[in-house]
């Protein structure tokens, strides 16, 4: 992404196109953390701005994303109370019980119809198999399309209370990402940029992606975005990932021409 933005700024100043407005670039080092340290400034060029390019990839056919989910998480935690498993069991409080009611319960507040998976993706607790637990925790990712289904969970998750009488529970986290959602001023974006590639011959299309970014964070502020106009390729995340280099000279002059003529 950073080697498409410099190359498509080069050529518009060596062909003296940059036009009139001023271009801000805003290069963030904690995206896959969260973006907490880098949110407020995100936002506050966002709204300076009369339109955003986020620089993520792009879809493996090289389509923008028109639509991004929400990314939350929680952090479930339960105290019992510890005691031998065999020679004082019935006075032990099992942690581990505990949040097991909890975990069936998270993982059914999953509504596909609406977009929206919670995934209870790691547990810890205990310390040995003749231990009865004093302690275990659920880390909870969820996904979102709507805003109010984020509103849902939160209110679920406020409202968990312990099943066994002896533990506690303990529950933090949130949104950390708002949705982006395909709305009217996502689409007039789109079908803008949709023509400008169009008349330099690239067949623009849209697709939208579970996974959150800084684009994020602009969706709710009412300025256009356009997002993935980086690098296409595929396997992110993973040992196996990588980018098309011979697709670098096609999104840069993408990226140039939508900054000569937006």
């Amino acid at each position: 992404g950073i080697a498409i933005f410099a190359e498509a700024v080069k050529k518009l100043r060596e062909a003296g196109l940059m036009g009139k407005r001023p271009l801000t670039a805003l290069f963030t080092s904690d995206e896959e953390t969260g973006s907490h340290h880098s949110r407020a400034q995100i936002e506050r060029l966002a709204r300076e701005a009369v339109v955003v390019f986020c620089m993520e990839p792009a879809m493996p056919d090289g389509s923008l994303k028109t639509w991004r989910k929400g990314v939350g998480s929680y952090t479930v935690s339960v105290h019992g109370k510890a005691a031998h498993a065999g020679a004082d069991h019935q006075n032990g409080v099992n942690a581990i019980e505990e949040l097991a009611h909890h975990v069936i319960a998270i993982q059914s507040l999953t509504d596909y119809e609406k977009g929206t998976t919670l995934n209870v993706g790691k547990i810890t607790g205990g310390t040995a198999s003749n231990v009865v637990p004093e302690f275990a925790s659920a880390r909870v990712d969820f996904r979102v399309l709507q805003e109010g289904e984020a509103d849902r969970i939160a209110y679920w998750m406020s409202a968990i209370n312990p099943v066994l009488k002896g533990t506690t529970i303990e529950v933090t986290g949130g949104v950390n990402r708002p949705p982006m959602p395909r709305d009217d001023r996502m689409v007039q974006a789109f079908e803008k940029a949709r023509q400008i590639a169009s008349d330099i011959g690239i067949d623009l299309t849209e697709s939208g992606s579970g996974g959150g970014s800084d684009a994020n964070f602009v969706a709710p502020l009412g300025v256009p975005i356009l997002d993935g106009l980086g690098a296409i390729g595929e396997g992110m995340h993973s040992e196996g990932e990588y980018i098309r280099i011979d697709s670098l000279p096609e999104r840069a002059a993408l990226l140039a021409a939508l900054l000569s003529e937006w």
